[in-house]
Order: C-alpha cells, then sequence, then structure tokens
C-alpha cells in the first residue's frame, strides 16, 4: 500500500504530477487554428481512489442469506438487471435458485456489463442444548454441492464431533466447519455459494434443541433470525451471499425481494487502502480489490495508448500536409529543372540547325561568283 502510494504521489514528469488525479482535462495543441486540440486525462491511481467497485445481496430477515424452516430458499422467480460500464444485461432468476446461480448468471453476462459476481454461503449450528440424556447424538442430511448423513455424538454441548463429522464428508457435500473456541458453536460454509440444506433432524434424545442461523458474507454477523431445530423437524436452509465486482461504477435492481432491497442498488467502491487481510473475509475482499486495481491501471494505460496513437496519427497527417505543401510550393516558386534542361536543348538544336542551313545558303552565291571568274 506504502508503495502504491509512493508511486502514484511522486511520479511527475516536466514538474507535473501524473498519476494524482491532477493531470486531468490537460489539452495539447495539435492544429494551425484556435481550438484545434487532443484533451488527455489521466485518472487518479492512488490508494483511495483505486479497487473494486462491490455490491452485495442483501442482509436482514427475508434475504436469501436468512435460515428458512422449508427445503427451499425464499427466492422467487423475478429479474435481476445490471447496468454496468459496458451496458446493460437482465437475468432470470428461477424460484429458489441459489447465490451460486445468480453469480453464474452474473458472469455468463460479464462481458456486456463489465461487472462479474462471486458466492459465498455461510450458517451456523449454535446453542445445542442437551434433554435428560448426556452424552447425545445429532444426525441429519447435510447438503451442498452433494448430499451426505451426519451423525455424532455431543458430550456436555462440546460440538467438535459434529465439526469433524462434516469435514469426513466435505468432498461429498462441499461443506466445511470450523469450531469456535469455546467448541460449542459450528459454522457452516460453502465456497461456491450454494445452498446449504439440513433434513431430517435427529436426536438421541427427543428433548434436545439446537439452533441453526444464517450468516453474512463474513462468516460472523447473523443474518435474520435462528430457527429452533427440533427432533423430527424435516428441512432447513440458508443461501449465499452474492457478492458483485467491477472497476467501474454500477447499478443493480430486482423485483426479487430475498435478493435486494427495493429501488436501485449502487456499488460503492472498497479501495486498496481498505486492504485488511487479518480475516478471512478480508483476504478473499483483499484479491478482489486488488484484481479491480489492476483492472483500472489497465485501462488507464489503453487510454493512454489510445491518446498515443492519435497524437502519432496527427503527427504523421501534419508532416505529410506539410510536405505537400512545400511541394506545391516549389511547384510555384522554383523552376521546374528537367523541363527547362529540355527546353534549353531544343532551343540549342533548333539554333544549330539554322546555322547550318544559313551556312548552305551563304555558300551558293561564292560558287556561282567562282564560275564568273
Amino acid at each position: 500500500q506504502q508503495e502504491l502510494e509512493r508511486i502514484a504521489t511522486d511520479t511527475a514528469f516536466n514538474g507535473r504530477n501524473l498519476l494524482d488525479g491532477s493531470f486531468s482535462g490537460t489539452q495539447f495543441h495539435i492544429g494551425a487554428f484556435a481550438f484545434q486540440t487532443v484533451q488527455v486525462d489521466i485518472g487518479n491511481v492512488r490508494n483511495a481512489a483505486i479497487g473494486t467497485q462491490q455490491l452485495t445481496t442483501r442482509f436482514g430477515g427475508g434475504a436469501i442469506n436468512a435460515a428458512v424452516e422449508a427445503a427451499a430458499t425464499n427466492v422467487l422467480a423475478g429479474t435481476v438487471t445490471i447496468d454496468g460500464v459496458f451496458g446493460t444485461e437482465t437475468l432470470n432468476v428461477a424460484a429458489g435458485d441459489s447465490a451460486s446461480r445468480v453469480a453464474e448468471l452474473t458472469n455468463r453476462a460479464s462481458e456486456a456489463t463489465g461487472v462479474t459476481a462471486n458466492a459465498i454461503t455461510y450458517a451456523r449450528i449454535q446453542n445445542f442444548a442437551s434433554g435428560t440424556g448426556n452424552p447425545d447424538t445429532m444426525s441429519f442430511d447435510l447438503t451442498g454441492t452433494g448430499t451426505a448423513t451426519i451423525s455424532a455424538t455431543v458430550v456436555d454441548a462440546d460440538l467438535s464431533g459434529l465439526t469433524d463429522a462434516i469435514n469426513a464428508e466435505s468432498g461429498s457435500t462441499g461443506v466445511s466447519a470450523t469450531l469456535n473456541v469455546a467448541g460449542d458453536t459450528v459454522t457452516l460454509y460453502n465456497a461456491s455459494g450454494e445452498n446449504i440444506l439440513i433434513e431430517d433432524v435427529e436426536y438421541g434424545d427427543g428433548g434436545t434443541t439446537s439452533e441453526f442461523i444464517g450468516l453474512q458474507s463474513d462468516g460472523l454477523t447473523a443474518s435474520g433470525p435462528a430457527q429452533d431445530m427440533d427432533d423430527g423437524d424435516a428441512a432447513f436452509i440458508v443461501g449465499g451471499t452474492v457478492i458483485f465486482d467491477s472497476s467501474r461504477a454500477y447499478a443493480v435492481t430486482s423485483n426479487v425481494a430475498a435478493l435486494f432491497a427495493a429501488g436501485s442498488n449502487t456499488s460503492t467502491l472498497q479501495s486498496v487502502d481498505t486492504v485488511d487481510i487479518s480475516s478471512q473475509r478480508g483476504a478473499n475482499d483483499a484479491i478482489s480489490i486488488i484484481e479491480g486495481a489492476l483492472a483500472r491501471v489497465a485501462e488507464t494505460r489503453a487510454g493512454l495508448g489510445a491518446v498515443q496513437n492519435r497524437l502519432q496519427a496527427t503527427i504523421s497527417n501534419l508532416e505529410n500536409v506539410a510536405e505537400n505543401v512545400g511541394n506545391a510550393r516549389s511547384r510555384i516558386r522554383d523552376a521546374d529543372f528537367a523541363r527547362e534542361t529540355a527546353e534549353l536543348t531544343r532551343a540549342q538544336i533548333l539554333q544549330q540547325a539554322g546555322i547550318s542551313v544559313l551556312s548552305q545558303a551563304n555558300a551558293l552565291p561564292q560558287q556561282v561568283l567562282a564560275l564568273l571568274q
């Protein structure tokens, strides 16, 4: 961060800073008359000005990443419209679609919008309370990208065994688990943004309960209320969060209430100076931010290359004009050496021919006088 800021601040030419945003609206005069100019703009590439424009699906009760006591998310069929730097595209979302599906549709349209997306899903099992039996057992069917049956023994609300059981099947389900320091809370994680579905919950003791809650994309903050998972409950599901990214500002609108709040949702800049890799979410964001910053620098370089080509074309054209003007002036003011040489040679030939004829004509009277003598 310090070196990027130093480069952006100190890069200068002829006393003019180039990369700090002050070299904007500069005009180069290229014509013979007033206002015949080319304007050059070099954007601000300081840490606070470059990064990724980011927008996430909304939080709170009723959102896709809130836990629902059902086998499908609360996403209804509708549309998501992305108005990006390249253009506008409308995505058709089906009922129950996952965050992963929305991200996939967004990426398919990225060439038309300039907006890409990632999806991530977090959920948490918490507040495990045994009934009369201790130790107790907990089992359920877990579905992410695939399905597996999870079964574990729980002693004194210690969920380490449950965490190990979930991770043992992560290759099948695509769902990983981490245990908190106290050992009484399990955080579930799906890196691709697929829904996390728990079905057919069973405990060894019928009086045992636990809670299932959806989390925001930081993996810590709750999204919506927790759902009580009692013995024999059928299904609970949490959807993921869609994270949109672009190097330029954009807006997303949708009539799918579980994805976005009503109205237009505009992106906000996550700049390089906010990079913080002290957490997993921060590290993930850092990658997106740096990619956005690289894209912005690439756009700046492309813009400079385009202006350079314009100036080079103008220089070539002006050189051609100058050469043509010089040729025209020479035709008007200077002698045509080849033509004048030809005319001189012609005149000399005519002169010599005339002298020859005159000589012959003068010779005839001399011959007649010679005969008379």
